[in-house]
């Protein structure tokens, strides 16, 4: 029988935590509607694979898989009757911190369980995924398998076009650097962010309708969706990053972080901005944190990144080829670095928590020049989850989270937005209800401590 709870039919109320109780909100449907959808795909995924995944995994993989999938069904019938939330019982390490939360906030409620349709959407949404992930790292044969994986590489080879179309723009500006004014090195450094930003259409775990990357020119979708970017703060960014390389200090190197979103194309773009900064001088070092397991389908962990690499080897573009081989050498000598053990970024924490959840994390990104957050979940955490007023600055709804100079990228794929006029809102809902949820129009927010 489903949890006796009733559901509340009005959108979020302002200044509040996004919560599924809303039935006129994208926590509720993305609870309701999604969540089931994922488990489903991922059970199709691992039925249709049954035979692949007992030959790469030999003895006892073919019994776990089923005892995998049955989980997967108990998991996916919670969720649609709102079943209380149980703690995780693997051995990662960071399954004593979640099951310490949910006994903190159990305690607030009275005593009174979370359920999926009634507690704060950040820890259920979370929740949901390391639960999944939970069920394979229990496994003895299976705890290496990414379950996303299948969906993550039909993703990058419909992006094949795009990414050439790309890959031949990147070398060409690259060459040119020598010849380029300052104000030319501007405007490209302005294109190769905002394709970055555009990148970020390409989210799995969304799979709304209009969500996904079409364009195959990066540079014409630039310029086509230029007023679908409905804050800029572009100018601003260039000028820090001008300002912050006429200070530099002779034996102090310029270092940024990207905080990574989704694997894929969007992986792609990120490098490519990576490698423009780099050749063009801007910054010296770049560091890619990326999640520390599979994560909400498409998000980027270290085997995607080797993944894609060794996928771009055998490409037959020799644009691909001549990138690679320029992004194998900033790797090398350590121009580019991963990060991949930051438990942080999968726990349900917003990030003006972390000084007292992880102060060695922040204490880290405060020694960088420019932190730059990718995606919706990303944006989502440096927010809080709250529901703010969409006319709220974008420095005050980070609630004191200033380790370093940040920069947000994300196509708007939930109702979670500050720095934007009303009036601007209220046209979008106008032309189109459901545009905060379709990837459609971008943010590049900056904010300097």
């Amino acid at each position: 029988m489903p949890r006796l709870f009733t559901t509340i039919d009005t959108s979020t109320p302002i200044n509040v935590l996004a919560s599924a109780k809303y039935r006129r909100s994208f926590a509720y449907t993305f609870t309701k509607d999604r969540m089931p959808v994922v488990i489903t795909q991922v059970i199709d995924t691992l039925c249709r694979s049954k035979i692949e995944i007992a030959e790469k995994y030999r003895e006892g993989s073919s019994e776990e898989l089923k005892e995998i999938i049955g989980m997967l069904s108990k998991l996916k019938t919670d969720v649609q009757t709102n079943k209380a939330l149980v703690p995780l019982s693997d051995s990662a390490k960071d399954a004593v911190r979640w099951n310490q939360f949910m006994a903190e906030q159990k305690e607030k409620r009275g005593d009174r369980d979370l359920t999926w349709f009634d507690c704060p959407f950040m820890f259920a949404d979370c929740y949901f995924y390391r639960r999944i992930a939970e069920f394979f790292e229990a496994s003895k044969t299976l705890s290496t398998y990414d379950p996303y994986l299948k969906q993550k590489d039909d993703a990058l080879k419909g992006s094949m076009e795009s990414i050439k179309s790309l890959s031949k723009y990147c070398n060409k500006i690259t060459k040119n650097i020598p010849q380029m004014s300052d104000e030319e090195l501007k405007e490209e450094t302005m294109n190769l962010f905002q394709v970055c930003m555009w990148g970020n259409e390409c989210d799995l775990a969304m799979a709304i309708e209009g969500v996904g990357h079409k364009s195959t020119n990066a540079i014409k979708q630039v310029i086509s969706k230029k007023e679908q970017v409905i804050c800029n703060d572009l100018e601003c960014i260039c000028l820090y990053l001008r300002d912050t390389k006429a200070g530099q200090e002779p034996d102090k190197k310029i270092e940024i972080d990207i905080i990574m979103d989704n694997a894929g194309y969007e992986l792609f773009s990120d490098f490519c901005l990576a490698d423009w900064l780099l050749s063009s001088s801007q910054v010296d070092r770049v560091t890619f944190h990326v999640k520390n397991m599979p994560w909400f389908v498409s998000d980027t962990n270290s085997h995607d990144i080797l993944w894609v690499l060794s996928a771009f080897e055998v490409s037959d573009s020799e644009d691909i080829l001549e990138l690679l081989a320029r992004w194998k050498s900033n790797f090398s000598s350590g121009k580019w670095k991963v990060k991949d053990d930051e438990t942080y970024w999968t726990l349900p924490f917003s990030y003006h928590e972390m000084p007292s959840e992880d102060a060695e994390l922040y204490n880290q990104l405060s020694s960088s020049s420019l932190l730059i957050f990718k995606g919706d979940l990303n944006y989502r955490k440096l927010l809080g989850d709250i529901n703010w007023k969409f006319s709220t600055p974008f420095g005050s709804a980070l609630k004191n989270f200033t380790p370093a100079p940040l920069v947000a990228l994300r196509a708007v794929k939930t109702e979670i937005l500050v720095g934007v006029d009303s009036e601007v809102v209220m046209e979008n809902n106008t032309k189109d209800p459901l545009w905060m949820i379709k990837g459609t129009h971008g943010v590049i927010q900056f904010h300097i401590p």
